[in-house]
């Protein structure tokens, strides 16, 4: 299972997905993320799309 609650996190755990998808191609991926994640075939349990981090809190001040 990879959770990822903000962007870096996600760009993370989709690189990690995609790396254990080449070694195991059958592998299922459980996961909390968003559509990065859900590409790279994580199984969505829960999503973080409508979630957002620090960096677009500041953006739109």
């Amino acid at each position: 299972m990879i959770s990822a609650g903000e962007a870096s996190g996600e760009l993370y755990g989709a690189l990690l997905s995609r790396e254990i998808k080449k070694i195991w191609p059958d592998a299922d991926i459980m996961g909390i993320g968003g559509s990065r994640m859900k590409k790279e075939g994580v199984r969505l349990i829960a999503s973080t799309s409508s979630a957002i981090g620090i960096t677009e809190v500041i953006m739109h001040l």
